[in-house]
């Protein structure tokens, strides 16, 4: 367990309030947030984020919460000490700057979407657009020997010859093509789009992203569950470094003891308030900063519950969360939202 002075004076020193989060990106995770981060709130903050991903849109409303609460001259540090995938990474584009651990690793932004016809399984929304680019790459591959072939050894003419090939290249792609629904192909280019515009708003404020990272993200890596290590990280972040100071490397020690494959939410913030900082200790379990603040979306969607269900704590005595069941869609479980970056 990190001892309290060193959380305090890592506070003091850099003027910045220290909040964790663990678990699925979701509403009940923004709610929990906005519950946590302090009325007397510091210029900064170091936010540690350990998730296998969630909702797209949530992981956007934190970001936006994180943004509105420390303004600018604010600075808001993410501290990845484990995994961090999707919407987690849709989140990172929100800092200006990332603190990654050995073990911390970020994930691509693709959306998952339901399997059709399965209960219990998602795909990436690139899985029908790499398709697609794979079909148009055959085809043209399958005209163009077609159209050697019987040019060069029937010595017909190239108009006879592709006419011919044509109807070849036709007869055999056409049973695949005729299956491609275009209402279908429709909803996953917007799924897709989703966390484009999300990340173009947020690296709107921050600059974080190198030239052509987003694009990369959304759509160049093989998988939705490719690892993109620090090393990687910095060919995509502008500011990235690994944990330097004791109070940072301790952190991540501590996120060593927390599970994400249960699927229960952690959200506290580590440090009192500002104004109450001078004397107060923590005690294994950190207190939780009792005012709720909220970004612009307090006044749109009411008051944020912080007080439902039950949640793991630091030291692994229950507190209060929801009873909704967010799983990591990694896993391939079923979560709250169709479209969603996991």
């Amino acid at each position: 367990m990190t001892k309290p002075d060193n959380l305090h004076t890592y506070a003091q020193e850099n003027d910045c309030d220290i909040i964790v989060y663990a678990g699925p990106i979701s509403r009940h995770g923004y709610d929990q947030l906005c519950s946590v981060i302090p009325t007397v709130r510091r210029t900064h903050c170091l936010f540690v984020l350990m998730t296998y991903g969630g909702d797209a849109h949530s992981g956007y409303r934190i970001a936006r919460a994180l943004s509105h609460n420390y303004p600018d001259p604010g600075r808001i540090r993410i501290l990845v000490p484990h995994a961090c995938k999707s919407a987690g990474t849709l989140i990172c584009i929100g800092a200006h700057e990332l603190i990654v651990a050995d073990k911390g690793e970020l994930g691509p932004l693709d959306v998952q979407v339901q399997k059709p016809d399965e209960m219990m399984q998602l795909t990436s929304g690139l899985d029908i657009i790499r398709g697609l680019s794979y079909l148009r790459d055959e085809l043209l591959g399958s005209f163009r020997e077609f159209l050697i072939d019987i040019n060069q050894g029937s010595g017909l003419s190239t108009a006879i010859a592709s006419e011919i090939a044509s109807k070849l290249t036709i007869g055999m792609y056409n049973p695949i093509v005729g299956q491609i629904d275009p209402l279908k192909l429709g909803e996953m280019q917007a799924a897709l789009t989703i966390a484009l515009e999300y990340g173009k708003r947020l690296n709107e404020r921050t600059k974080s992203l190198k030239s052509n990272a987003l694009s990369r993200l959304t759509m160049q890596y093989p998988s939705h569950g490719f690892v993109i290590d620090r090393k990687e990280i910095r060919q995509l972040f502008k500011t990235v470094r690994a944990p330097e100071t004791e109070p940072e490397q301790e952190l991540c020690q501590i996120c060593d003891n927390i599970r994400l494959d249960d699927g229960r939410l952690l959200v506290k913030c580590m440090v009192p308030e500002a104004s109450a900082a001078s004397d107060e200790g923590m005690q294994g379990e950190v207190d939780n900063c009792n005012s709720g603040v909220s970004d612009e979306s307090r006044y749109e969607d009411g008051e944020a519950s912080a007080n439902e269900g039950t949640v793991r704590s630091i030291d692994g005595k229950p507190v209060e969360q929801s009873n909704n069941n967010y799983r990591d869609s990694d896993q391939g479980k079923p979560i709250d939202t169709k479209n969603e970056v996991a």
